[in-house]
């Protein structure tokens, strides 16, 4: 059976990201190598990597540990990273 991939996006940048930095870690370790991860972390969980990481990888899911909006998640240079303009790189792999 094919490892389950994912993009996991976790900037830190203040004092609530540095807290859930710490929850991305502990995923990593639970994880461990039962699925591949595309790690952007801290100065990578930026729009354009987040964007390339998915196109180049479109059956990963997105795990995002930060920030976010109504209509937006939010990245390490306080910028979406995923919102309506590019929310179609997102789709249902289960």
């Amino acid at each position: 059976m094919e490892k389950l991939k994912g993009v996991l996006c976790a900037p830190k940048f203040d004092e609530a990201t540095e807290y859930s930095y710490k929850w991305a870690e502990r995923l990593r370790e639970q994880i461990g190598n039962r699925m591949d991860i595309i790690l952007l972390l801290i100065s990578d969980a930026v729009r354009d990597k987040v964007e390339k990481a998915l196109k180049e990888n479109p059956d990963a899911m997105l795990i995002h540990y930060n920030h976010g909006e109504e209509d937006a998640l939010i990245g390490q240079d306080t910028r979406p990273v995923v919102d309506l303009g590019n929310v179609n790189l997102l789709r249902a792999t289960i």
